[in-house]
């Protein structure tokens, strides 16, 4: 089943109606519009919408990086509502169909806890549950990733709390100008300024410690990011959604597994034999341009010692390995020969059903996509990629900035199947809609009637009718609705019996009678011994002797119905 790759992300930023300053650039939102321009500088202004996204797409995207509104790259102005002398916007970040964007930006993302031993992340950590310190370990030692709060870039945000308790000696040092985000504050200290009131580099430490054995050291002071305990504190929760970031990556996952393997595997000695299954412990890769699916299993996974690029994986030529190993995987990374460690922004490891991953051996070029798996992370090695999983323990070697950005268009394979009986039915009965997969809607293409649910009741007809419903699954990011009709036969239902209710009774030729039938609408004759009818009454003829009389009643076709007549005979 086709499952969606995140079609969009929804940021909220309140700007002020007036002005906003980010470092080198103010902006205002006016009339709907986004103005921004150098201080001191004359403004520019663009409007909202799909010119928004064209501008920023364009040479001027470094001017928002530059001001840390890297979120408004891509990005449609769609909403707005004010707010006393506020405006809130949300911008819609569009996905390019990289299933990493949930991640935004950082190099480790955890849904759950994360244990950081040593060694380091080149770029920012993001954890959704608790952050358990064993060791000495530094984050963002570079200037890599964007993610900012009112300003300031983010190096290490933790939706939950410190876990000193489970904590042991050990110091997360932030660099580069990063700032930290906390969750839950219980049982932390942040210190603004240090013991003596001095606006030494900021440090979170359990309880009223400055040197408690488990602590987390920002490389700067508070003036330096304007921040305190009441403007932007690092205690501050809800600025990242995990669980909606995962529920929508694990469908990524999946997705993305269904693509067949396309990839071009040889031997790697004369005559460089193909291998398409059963993976030798040496193979060659040959990339071509797009995307280059490769599938394998937990057994190819363990035989595999190196795996040989031809050619680079670079934006054109990009490798997607999908590894099909349920439950616990023990990953002795096999060596990568031929790559740099630039050549990991292009490689794409997809676990899509690891419960628990185990990584040791050599370094993985390539971003680790395990959205299932609580990863532990031994050895000296490194990954050159992102790693992003349900927990993860770090104990061991480097995480190299090589963020995947790239487009992985997703597996169309969400088909409507209309699997309604095609049986007739009269008029008076109802049908039972029958459609897979679940949630599509029904529709009628032509043939009358109504839709409850999924019963059909046809409409009141007179003659045999074709009805045609339709089941559609609707579209889904860049896959297209599909839809299936059935069609089967309606026939009316020919209950409709002249009855003539007239009394048999006898009358003098000086008298009428008063004709009744049912159901209304039909007509009167005479089928024999004279007289008139106007309207339901009949009139004898001027007779000499006793006269039968036939007076009868019709109901007249309808349709394929056929009339129906009643007679009634007096004296």
């Amino acid at each position: 089943m086709k499952t969606k790759l995140l079609s969009f992300i929804f940021f909220t930023f309140i700007f002020s109606s007036y002005s906003f300053s980010q470092k080198k650039y103010n902006f205002a939102l006016t009339s709907g519009n986004l103005e921004f321009h150098k201080k001191q500088s004359k403004s520019k202004s663009i409007a909202n919408k799909s010119k928004i996204a064209s501008f920023v797409n364009e040479s001027n995207t470094s001017k928002l990086n530059d001001a840390n509104l890297w979120y408004i790259e891509s990005a449609l102005l769609t909403s707005d509502t004010k707010t006393n002398s506020k405006q809130s916007k949300t911008f819609n970040y569009i996905n390019g169909a990289s299933p990493t964007e949930p991640a935004l930006g950082f190099n480790v993302f955890v849904e759950n806890n994360a244990t950081l031993i040593t060694n380091e992340s080149e770029g920012g950590v993001a954890i959704g549950g608790n952050l358990i310190i064993k060791g000495y370990y530094q984050v963002n030692i570079h200037d890599v990733g964007n993610y900012a709060v009112r300003g300031n870039k983010i190096g290490l945000l933790v939706g939950g709390n410190i876990d000193y308790n489970s904590s042991t000696n050990g110091e997360i040092k932030v660099n580069s100008n990063r700032y930290v985000k906390i969750g839950d504050g219980t049982g932390s200290k942040v210190w603004y300024q240090d013991q003596n009131g001095a606006y030494s580099n900021i440090r979170i430490t359990e309880d009223n410690n400055y040197n408690s054995s488990a602590k987390i050291q920002i490389q700067d002071n508070a003036l330096s990011f304007g921040v305190s305990a009441s403007n932007n504190p690092v205690i501050e929760s809800g600025l990242i959604d995990f669980t909606a970031a995962f529920q929508t990556m694990r469908a990524s996952s999946v997705s993305i597994s269904q693509n067949a393997t396309n990839a071009i595997l040889t031997k790697p000695d004369y005559p460089f034999d193909a291998v398409t299954t059963n993976l030798p412990s040496r193979v060659r890769i040959e990339l071509q341009n797009g995307i280059n699916y490769l599938n394998i299993d937990s057994t190819d996974l363990t035989n595999l010692n190196e795996l040989t690029f031809i050619n680079k994986p670079d934006a054109n030529k990009i490798l997607v390995i999908n590894v099909n190993a349920p439950g616990t995987v023990n990953w002795n990374v096999w060596n990568h020969a031929g790559i740099g460690d630039a050549e990991g922004a292009f490689i794409f490891y997809n676990f899509h059903n690891t419960t628990e991953l185990n990584i040791d051996g050599a370094t993985i070029k390539g971003t680790v996509f395990a959205p299932f798996a609580d990863i532990n992370k031994i050895g000296w090695s490194n990954i050159d990629g992102q790693v992003i999983g349900k927990s993860l323990i770090h104990n061991g070697g480097e995480m190299h900035y090589q963020r995947f950005d790239q487009s992985i268009s997703p597996v169309c394979d969400v088909v409507a199947d209309n699997n309604t009986s095609t049986a007739s039915i009269t008029e008076d009965e109802t049908k039972t809609l029958s459609g897979a997969p679940a949630d599509g809607t029904w529709s009628i293409v032509s043939g009358g009637g109504t839709i409850n649910g999924s019963t059909y009741t046809p409409a009141d007809i007179n003659t045999d009718t074709d009805v045609t419903i339709r089941y559609t699954i609707a579209a889904d990011g860049d896959c297209a609705a599909t839809t299936d009709d059935v069609t089967f036969t309606v026939t009316p239902v020919c209950d409709v019996v002249a009855d003539n209710t007239t009394s048999t009774a006898s009358i003098t030729e000086d008298e009428t009678k008063t004709l009744t039938g049912a159901p209304n609408g039909g007509t009167w004759s005479i089928v024999s011994g004279g007289g008139t009818i106007s309207g339901t009454t009949y009139t004898p003829d001027d007779i000499n002797t006793d006269t039968t009389v036939v007076i009868r009643y019709t109901i007249a076709a309808d349709g394929d119905c056929a009339a129906t007549t009643d007679d009634v005979t007096f004296t």
